[in-house]
């Protein structure tokens, strides 16, 4: 917990990260197959082989969602 508080206290953080903003992350979200044939061609995935909703959020420093 300290190190995390260090970290945000920091005023440009570790030099690898002078210019970072924030975390970028993503993971895909099953989800049900659609009813409708266009919404389940949208949902597929072919990388997971299922239908599912790829899910990607900014995070900054603090701990806030950006995007």
């Amino acid at each position: 917990m300290a190190e995390q508080d260090a970290w945000i206290a920091a005023p440009s953080g570790p030099a690898e990260f002078h210019d970072c903003i924030g975390i970028v992350d993503a993971t895909y979200v099953k989800v049900e197959r659609p009813h409708e044939y266009a919404l389940e061609r949208r949902l597929y995935s072919t990388y997971k082989k299922c239908h599912a909703v790829f899910f990607m959020a900014i995070v900054d420093r603090t701990g806030q969602v950006l995007h």
